[in-house]
């Protein structure tokens, strides 16, 4: 059998609801050499019955339903596993492939451009019942190869929580399977797309498409909002530092978000401030304490300036 272009990786758990949109999404893409591999993870819904009914209907479709319920990321490393193509495309079952041409674009550039290891677009977001209800905000005006060196220094190292994770949910993304054979880190929950899109960019660029390609869907189902509820995000964002910040910005970063865990009252705050200080030592905590305040007054001072300089 012809190895495919592209594996389009949609995993499930009881999304049956939103399934036919994604879909329909994908079953239109003018990209001939595709396969699709849809795993249900044990879902309780009627998610069998509507996979079940397309795998029937077109035989790109791949479908396999575990007999167990997997977790997200194993299901998405189970996908990945089974993927033939030379790109991966990982679309979550309530998200939309916005154009027919969102694959063959994409394909197209990291086909002229080995040195590309993602490319991503900008997304519309839409609630439960696909209304547009915002945009992503775009990481350039125009369509553009961003260096990993570039997006790290921007996004990373300036530390902007807000702007962590701007390259995009795992629904925007094209990468190449043979520099994501690790697979996701199974041990992250809330940034497990961010940290391999770090990965990634160990081993190439980035580029970003000026257009809305996908749209990602927000509401109280999804398991990014359920991981928020459970404060996890505050320790995936000091493993995503400790692994991937370049050694001046990192201890600097780590104690930041330590601060704004003992602001929050994050369960794990006091755990992660005796480590550091354990790390540093008192003279090197007390160094940190002293650049953090004067962070903050230079941070404070520039948006005084700017509110009165309008």
């Amino acid at each position: 059998m012809k190895t495919p272009r592209v594996s389009v990786l949609i995993p499930n758990y009881n999304y049956a609801r939103f399934l036919p949109e994604a879909l329909d999404s994908v079953l239109q893409q003018d990209c001939p050499e595709m396969e699709i591999i849809l795993a249900d993870d044990a879902s309780t819904d009627h998610s069998d019955d509507v996979c079940r009914a397309y795998a029937r209907r077109d035989r790109r479709i791949r479908y396999h339903r575990h007999a167990t319920n997997q977790g997200m990321v194993e299901n998405w490393n189970w996908c990945l596993q089974q993927a033939r193509g030379t790109y991966i495309r990982l679309l979550m079952a309530d998200d939309i492939l916005r154009t027919p041409t969102a694959l063959s674009r994409m394909v197209a550039i990291l086909d002229q451009a080995p040195h590309i290891a993602l490319i991503t677009s900008e997304r519309l977001l839409v609630d439960a019942n696909t209304k547009t209800i915002g945009r992503q905000a775009p990481l350039a005006q125009n369509s553009m190869p961003i260096p990993a060196a570039t997006w790290m220094r921007q996004h990373l190292m300036q530390h902007v929580p807000q702007n962590l994770n701007s390259i995009g949910e795992p629904s925007a993304v094209l990468f190449r399977k043979a520099q994501a054979t690790r697979g996701f880190d199974p041990a992250m929950r809330q940034f497990v797309d961010l940290e391999m899109w770090l990965h990634l960019l160990q081993q190439g660029d980035l580029y970003y498409l000026a257009e809305p390609l996908c749209a990602f869907r927000k509401h109280p189902q999804q398991q990014t909002e359920h991981n928020r509820s459970l404060a996890l995000h505050r320790l995936e964002e000091l493993e995503i530092y400790t692994r991937y910040s370049p050694p001046p910005f990192r201890n600097r970063h780590r104690y930041r978000i330590m601060r704004r865990m003992c602001k929050e009252k994050h369960p794990h705050a006091g755990h992660i401030h005796q480590a550091l200080k354990q790390e540093f030592g008192t003279g090197g905590l007390a160094w940190h304490a002293m650049r953090y305040r004067y962070d903050r007054m230079h941070a404070n001072w520039e948006t005084f300036q700017n509110h009165h300089t309008r």
